[in-house]
């Protein structure tokens, strides 16, 4: 019974089958035809597939201008540097960190390398050149967490968003 569920929640193509290979080699097919040799059949694919290659470039590594209307301006200067994907998973540490008060429940101690905050019985490092830390989150992301924001924005007087410890698209 639920193999039939699950088939039917299936996308159909044109030609009624679930084959997805079969509908992304449409504009492929359009190219080539039956009289042409290996070479040019090649050479056809590699072609199609350089510029497919272009296409995901242009798309995810150049920077862009994209904007959310939910995000203020430095979660949209982060849009415009990363993915929405990552952008959507540092949005709730950014509102957390961005809260008013939210500094005032977090006790601070300043080390010569680390900073450590107390937001309840557990500690957070944060390392002062990399700015990330030692909470779950920021070690298994290795995205700056809400500590460090909080570290720079209300201790260190700098914007909340530490830039040059994202990595790149």
């Amino acid at each position: 019974l639920w193999v039939t569920l699950y088939l039917l929640d299936l996308p159909l193509f044109r030609n009624e089958t679930n084959n997805r290979l079969e509908n992304s080699f449409r504009k492929l097919k359009a190219n080539s035809d039956s009289s042409m040799c290996m070479k040019q059949c090649l050479d056809t694919v590699i072609r199609y597939q350089r510029r497919r290659e272009d296409e995901y470039v242009a798309r995810v590594t150049m920077p862009g201008s994209k904007r959310n209307v939910k995000y203020d301006e430095y979660m949209n200067q982060l849009l415009g540097k990363t993915s929405d994907r990552l952008a959507d998973i540092f949005a709730s540490e950014y509102k957390f960190a961005s809260a008013p008060g939210a500094m005032e429940i977090c006790v601070v101690e300043d080390e010569e390398l680390f900073v450590t905050i107390r937001p309840d019985r557990r500690a957070q490092k944060v390392d002062k050149f990399n700015w990330l830390c030692s909470c779950e989150f920021s070690s298994t992301m290795q995205l700056p967490c809400r500590h460090s924001m909080l570290n720079r924005k209300n201790v260190w007087r700098l914007f909340k968003i530490p830039y040059s410890s994202i990595s790149a698209r």
